[in-house]
């Protein structure tokens, strides 16, 4: 609906990772954000596969052939995601890391990153935006950004809107 009839050249999508949100995203802060309804943490790992796999299925019948899909998920859970895309796509483009200014939550290692796998959609054509070497770019697959739990002025404002909410300029 929102995009009336037109099919996308490219999507970035962040499903539930099937972690709890409650005492694994937000912390201890004042924000409290509730639970996902599906994929929070509950679901075994054949349903949560199930659970991509048919998520996927729309983002593609969604998209044009040819589109490229940045899909983000955790370390935990990057397996299973893989198990459930591999199989969908044309191609895996790349494995991107986000890396964040400070680490999350954990007790064993705190995650300062967050993985996003880079996907095609069909055989035709991609859209290909960087321009590498052109005009000086310069792109890796480790993105450097400040997640939510930085100390910026738009922090608040951010972690309000959404549990796990990415930076716009990522």
């Amino acid at each position: 609906l929102l995009m009336q009839g037109e099919l996308a050249e490219m999507v970035v999508t962040d499903p539930p990772f099937n972690v709890r949100i409650d005492g694994n995203v937000t912390g201890h802060g004042k924000v409290r954000h509730r639970e996902f309804l599906m994929a929070s943490g509950a679901m075994p790992a054949p349903a949560f596969i199930a659970f991509l796999e048919c998520f996927l299925r729309f983002v593609i019948c969604s998209s044009r052939d040819g589109a490229i899909h940045y899909v983000f998920i955790d370390w935990r859970h990057l397996h299973q995601l893989l198990g459930a895309a591999i199989p969908l796509y044309t191609e895996w483009k790349n494995l991107l890391v986000w890396n964040k200014r400070n680490g999350g939550l954990g007790s064993f290692y705190r995650s300062k990153h967050e993985l996003i796998a880079v996907f095609k959609s069909g055989t035709k054509a991609h859209i290909n935006n960087f321009g590498l070497g052109a005009r000086g770019r310069y792109r890796t697959n480790v993105l450097d950004y400040p997640g939510v739990n930085s100390f910026h002025p738009a922090r608040k404002g951010d972690l309000e809107l959404h549990p796990t909410v990415k930076p716009v300029a990522l």
